[in-house]
């Protein structure tokens, strides 16, 4: 168990994220203490996901800017686990949990950071693909829009939130380049909403995939030498995914 982490924003507790981005923290809430916060820095556009489960009585979850205004909030019922995942900007964030009923004496807090996929033709996410053996990819982002709501029968009164705030993450893009003919597969998978998959030389569409509700879109070509855009795109909702590339020379 880490030290037990601050019961208020200035006294929270850093978060260290390791090499692959995320960080498991255990810690305990009770009657005489209510709140735990913690850090996280975003050093540049990123989705920062956050679970808190193995919890033995109700407990909520909630992310805040560095001026202390509340961005999300997860409040699920007695022990179910709570869960948020927000595209933000570079800065620091602080997340929150607090007891809402019991005792909950051993919680696992649970923070992946990614960078962002870049959202156009402009700023995509590079692959390097190897001229002359077989290369393998795979990236895990989330594209969609949705709104920060108010609610009624707030127990925390006391927050500042930012209310009606939408954010939209609607495209990903990543960019290759070939030197040499190769076989490109390409899959989308872990679909929680409708999302397609799109394939581009240059800026010219080329292949595309749009399989109905949550199913997993693929696309397999025997490219030629050239620039290559992949493009992830989602027209409502919102869901996490995960694109996984083969690049095989010819």
């Amino acid at each position: 168990m880490v030290r037990d982490a601050g019961d208020r924003f200035s006294e929270a507790l850093n978060i260290r994220l390791s090499r692959d981005g995320t960080a498991t923290l255990r810690n305990s809430l009770s009657r005489e203490d209510q709140l735990d916060f913690y850090r996280v820095r975003l050093n540049r556009r990123s989705n920062l996901t956050v679970r808190l489960d193995q919890l033995e009585d109700d407990a909520n979850l909630a992310i805040f800017n560095s001026d202390q205004d509340r961005i999300d909030r997860s409040r699920e019922d007695d022990e179910d686990a709570e869960f948020l995942q927000r595209l933000l900007e570079p800065g620091i964030y602080f997340i929150r949990t607090n007891r809402i009923d019991g005792n909950i004496p051993n919680y696992r807090l649970r923070v992946s950071v990614s960078p962002d996929a870049g959202n156009g033709f402009d700023a995509p996410t590079p692959i390097r693909v190897s001229d002359n053996r077989r290369s393998r990819f795979s990236f895990r982002d989330f594209v969609g829009t949705f709104e920060q709501q108010d609610d009624d029968d707030d127990d925390e009164d006391e927050d500042r939130e930012i209310v009606g705030d939408i954010e939209q993450d609607r495209f990903d893009f990543y960019r290759f380049e070939l030197s040499r003919p190769t076989t490109f597969r390409s899959s989308l998978e872990g679909l929680e909403d409708n999302a397609n998959l799109a394939l581009f030389r240059n800026r010219q569409r080329i292949a595309f995939s749009n399989a109905p509700g949550r199913r997993s879109e693929s696309i397999e070509r025997r490219l030629d030498s050239g620039v290559y855009f992949i493009r992830v795109d989602i027209q409502e909702g919102f869901t996490s995914y995960l694109l996984k590339t083969s690049f095989i020379p010819r």
